[in-house]
């Protein structure tokens, strides 16, 4: 099963915005994030569960006033192609932001924050709701909305019911290497 739902995973950017995740798969998706490895069990990462449409819809304005104007095109032309209200949340119902902590490792933080979104990522997946990593979100404009230290956000998780799973195919351009 966890094969099938790691392959079947992508980005949505499209999600019906009248869709409420119910707390007890929020739970579910937590659990299984709380007990991701993390090197040498530090659990670096704090999680910040926002369902308060206004702040969803606050973080998106903050963002896209940030962005130049390249950027904000790029985005225009996303929100044309999915048909979304919100240009950067996608009209998601939760954002989940990954907060580090006072166990912070600097050469290890990178890894245990990608670890952990995967685990959020997955978890959701397996129980039908979709998802979007937003490194676009690290920004000190959402530090400042969410009352965070500055320099203390690793990344936003956009989750909910996709609207639209029409993307496109996974073009795959890594490399597998066997030395035997």
């Amino acid at each position: 099963m966890a094969l099938e739902v790691l392959k079947a995973r992508r980005s949505i950017r499209c999600y019906d915005p009248e869709y409420v995740i119910p707390k007890e798969d929020l739970q579910k998706i937590l659990d299984a994030a709380l007990n991701s490895p993390s090197t040498l069990n530090a659990q670096e990462n704090d999680i910040i569960v926002v369902t308060n449409k206004e702040l969803i819809q606050k973080a998106n304005d903050v963002v896209y006033s940030a962005l130049d104007d390249k950027s904000k095109e790029r985005f225009i032309n996303r929100q044309k192609r999915y048909g979304v209200k919100q240009i950067i949340m996608y009209d998601c119902s939760s954002l989940i932001l990954l907060v580090k902590n006072e166990r912070a490792n600097p050469m290890v933080l990178g890894v245990d924050t990608g670890i952990l979104a995967m685990s959020i990522m997955t978890a959701a997946e397996s129980i039908g709701l979709s998802t979007v990593a937003m490194g676009i979100v690290v920004r000190p404009q959402v530090e400042q909305l969410f009352n965070l230290a500055p320099g203390s956000l690793c990344l936003g998780i956009g989750i909910g019911k996709a609207k639209n799973t029409d993307v496109d195919p996974k073009q795959v351009l890594r490399k597998v290497t066997f030395l035997e």
